[in-house]
């Protein structure tokens, strides 16, 4: 679950049924949106980004439309995405299979 401060909402990514949620904490709405994912995301505000990860390939999402914007691709298993305190990078956490 990750928080965003310049849009009010609380972000729920869920594996199980490839939707995250967005809850607006101003009017209580929830918005549910059909975004395959293993339940890993990060936000980058300033551009008011969402990277949401599907286990081998991170898309890149328009936090307004919730559409797909772009991907990057050849992950094994991703298990964290985070940018660094800036936003200008980042880092993701790529786990080999055996």
């Amino acid at each position: 679950m990750l928080c965003s401060a310049n849009d009010n909402n609380i972000y729920a990514a869920c594996d199980r049924s490839s939707t995250i949620a967005a809850l607006n904490c101003s009017n209580y709405e929830v918005r549910n949106f059909y975004v395959p994912n293993n339940g890993i995301m990060e936000i980058c505000e300033d551009k008011r980004l969402l990277f949401v990860s599907n286990t081998s390939d991170i898309g890149i999402y328009d936090m307004d439309s919730f559409k797909l914007l772009s991907s990057i691709k050849g992950f094994m298993a991703v298990t964290c995405i985070k940018f660094d305190k800036k936003s200008k990078k980042l880092y993701v956490l790529d786990k080999l299979l055996h």
